[in-house]
Formats: C-alpha cells, structure tokens, sequence
C-alpha cells in the first residue's frame, strides 16, 4: 500500500480520489473492512473540497462504496443485528441513486452497478426487482462486452437462486446450476483465479459473502 500513499503526496486531489477507490476496491478484496472504510471517509474527505471528478471518476469511486454498504448489510442481515440492517440498508439506497446517475453517463460501469442493485435489492426481499437488475446487468454485459462483469452476474444469480428463500428456479429458461457453470466456464476462458474460487466457496456453502 505503500506507493499509494506516495501517490496521493504528489498527485493531484482527483488522482488521489482514483487511487484511493483502487485502494478501497483491493482492501475489501482482502476483507479488510476497517481499512476500507477509513478509506472511504478520505475519499468523501477530498470530495467535499469540490473537487470535480468525471461521472467515469466519480461512477467508479460510487460502485466500490455500493459495493461496501451491500456488504455490511449483508454480513448485518446474517448476524441478525437488526439496528446495523437499518442504517446499512439506508446507506445502500443512497449510494446506489447516486452510483445510477453516474453510470447512465459512463455506461461501462452499468453491468456492474446493476449486479450489485440486484444484490442489494435481494438482500431487502425484493427478489423480483433483484431479477430485473440482473437481467439489465447481463443485457448491458453482453452489449458492452464486458465479460467479466458478466461472469459474475451470472454467479450472482446462481448463487442466489441456489438459497432456500428463492423463489426462483431459473431465469430465462436456465437453471442456478447452469448459470454458475456458465460463470466457471468464463473464469477459465479469462483466467480469473480468484473468482473462481469465490464460485468454490458457494457450492461449499450459503449464504456466503463474496467480494465481487
């Protein structure tokens, strides 16, 4: 983490923003979620300067700290801590209507925000408006031909469907299994070893709390 930190001294507030993301996005990776936050609150920090950032800048910086509040509600949900589901849940909403507004000017990010609303969307007990989002995630995947954004999409709602609440079985006309094979299959094509091993962990265990 070092050269980050180098970075941000002699950068300016709008590289410093980019880096920080990066550096949030790796250490949830890492299931550092203390680190990532303080990360955060140096990213809102720069970003209550004024410092103008583009909607591809700021739309990045947005899923990464989506990407954050669903994990929390996440892991609240299953800890049954109702107070933290509340505030998490609240939090959530926010960022993802700011992160929607970004992504219809960069719609490269568009895939990915979406997966992640289904997910949050599931999470609150709204399954079909999570299928909804995970339907326009795979249609902007496909048409953006961002694979791995795809891929995971294709995990997510795998990994969904397999959990006894579902009230799905498969979406359009494929099942959960062949979804997460269709995900596996794709990892291998881009070597994405790490993926591949969140996709293991499902078929060992769920609910469980990806990264991705």
């Amino acid at each position: 983490m070092e050269e980050y930190e180098s970075l941000f001294e002699i950068g300016s507030d709008v590289e410093a923003v980019t880096l920080l993301g990066r550096k949030a996005n790796l250490l949830i990776l890492l299931n550092d979620y203390e680190g990532a936050a303080k990360t955060l609150r140096q990213v809102e920090e720069i970003h209550k300067k004024q410092v103008f950032l583009t909607p591809q800048n700021l739309g990045s910086i947005l899923r990464v700290k989506f990407l954050f509040d669903v994990i929390l509600l996440e892991k609240s949900i299953l800890s049954k801590n109702m107070s933290n589901v509340l505030e998490y849940r609240k939090q959530a909403s926010k960022t993802f209507k700011r992160l929607v507004k970004c992504v219809r000017k960069h719609k490269p990010l568009c895939a990915s925000a979406f997966r992640l609303g289904g997910r949050y969307s599931w999470l609150i007990g709204n399954q079909g408006k999570a299928v909804n989002y995970w339907m326009k995630s795979i249609k902007e995947g496909e048409r953006l031909g961002t694979r791995p954004d795809l891929a995971r999409t294709y995990m997510e709602i795998g990994k969904r469907f397999m959990e006894d609440k579902s009230k799905y079985k498969e979406l359009n006309g494929i099942s959960a299994s062949d979804y997460l094979e269709k995900a596996r299959t794709m990892f291998q094509e881009m070597d994405l070893q790490w993926d591949q091993d969140e996709l293991d962990l499902i078929f060992l265990s769920v609910p469980v709390i990806s990264s991705t």
